[in-house]
């Protein structure tokens, strides 16, 4: 390798940081998110009726492992300040009125209160607190109908819903957050670090397109890797699914870790200086912000919407996802890797140009120096 210009010594730990920083950073995430979802959020119940009713509610609350009852008093201001303080995540007021307003066939307002910074564990508290509230409505309007109308428990159950559901979540039906958010993540840190390594690969002594195509291929390949392994240790280690065909994974990885060292290998080029290519770099990691992929991209402004079609990541980790979650088919992320089989030709020309580029500009300069020099001879 180092008799064909791929590597040298000074390369060794840019290949080791891009070969091993990502495997370890899915260990260390994996074992901090091996709960898999949020469970025992702290909450906080205030109840103003302190009936039978509010009573039971407050019990299916405390069996519910969805919350972790930490406060249970009678002034709602103590909730805001234990939500400001971090002791708590939710509070939940039942209100005075509760079971009278059951009674009569009303609807009681119970206010549930979230901490807007911690947004899993709101998610996670809205979930627990409607399968609480549809199991003691639900038991509340049985006995009610059983009672006053005389109807035995099935038909009771007819007036109370008589439309029945069931619910199936694909691709993820455990709800677990690490499942869908921690790929993106780390499959962008090997990204950013195949970057960097293709930003040192610039060498002032050859400029030929040969010599960087080779690199940019090798930098590609040292990404795959890394990434194959990251997801591996996601996958077997943490029990992540994986419904999908390991092929479309290594087309769409090969793909996008080329272009990736292709960009920083042009940039290095362009640039000159390695330091401000690796600026860039902040830059590359960003994008998964674009991408769709933690904020759905049709919840974006029309401009993000307009960018996020021109950034690489989004037709490499969301096809990922479908891929490992849903099983999605190669013939199915085909959009996906041609638009990446593009982005990768688009930058190797680029390179081409960058190259052409800097042998014209050291043959314009050869050119003046040695006109020059006859120009001072014959003074």
């Amino acid at each position: 390798m180092k008799n064909r210009h791929i590597i040298n010594k000074g390369l060794l730990i840019p290949i080791l940081f891009t070969l091993l920083l990502p495997p370890v950073c899915s260990l260390i995430l994996g074992y901090e998110f091996s709960g898999q979802r949020v469970t025992h959020v702290p909450t906080a119940i205030v109840d103003h009726d302190n009936s039978t009713l509010s009573r039971n509610l407050t019990d299916k609350i405390s069996l519910n492992d969805a919350f972790d009852i930490k406060y249970f008093g009678q002034e709602n201001d103590v909730v805001k300040k234990l939500i400001e303080s971090g002791e708590i995540a939710t509070g939940i007021i039942i209100p005075k009125n509760f079971s009278s307003d059951m009674l009569n066939g009303q609807a009681p307002e119970i206010l549930v209160i979230y901490d807007g910074t911690q947004m899993a564990m709101a998610g996670a508290v809205k979930t627990g607190i409607s399968e609480v509230l549809g199991t003691i409505r639900s038991g509340y309007l049985l006995q009610v109908m059983q009672g006053k109308l005389n109807l035995t428990p099935a038909e009771a159950q007819n007036y109370i819903q008589p439309i029945a559901y069931t619910t199936r979540i694909l691709g993820n039906p455990a709800k677990s957050t690490p499942t869908f958010i921690l790929q993106g993540i780390l499959v962008n840190i090997v990204q950013v670090a195949v970057f960097l390594l293709g930003i040192e690969m610039f060498d002032k002594k050859n400029k030929r397109f040969s010599a960087y195509f080779k690199k940019g291929i090798f930098c590609g390949l040292a990404g795959t890797l890394s990434a194959v392994g990251t997801l591996w240790i996601h996958i077997n280690l943490f029990k992540s699914p994986f419904n999908g065909s390991a092929i479309p994974v290594l087309v769409l990885t090969v793909l996008n870790m080329t272009g990736m060292a292709n960009i920083g290998i042009l940039l290095s080029l362009l640039t000159k200086e390695k330091q401000l290519a690796v600026e860039f770099a902040t830059l590359i990691m960003a994008t998964l912000l674009l991408a769709g992929y933690t904020f759905p991209v049709v919840a974006m402004t029309d401009l993000f919407q307009k960018v996020s079609k021109f950034i690489p990541i989004s037709y490499y980790v969301i096809p990922l996802r479908d891929v490992t979650l849903l099983g999605t088919t190669l013939q199915q992320v085909l959009p996906d890797i041609y638009w990446l089989l593009k982005f990768m030709l688009y930058t190797w020309l680029g390179i081409l140009f960058a190259c052409k580029f800097g042998e014209l500009r050291s043959l314009i300069s050869s050119f003046i120096s040695t006109r020059r020099g006859k120009e001072a001879k014959e003074v």
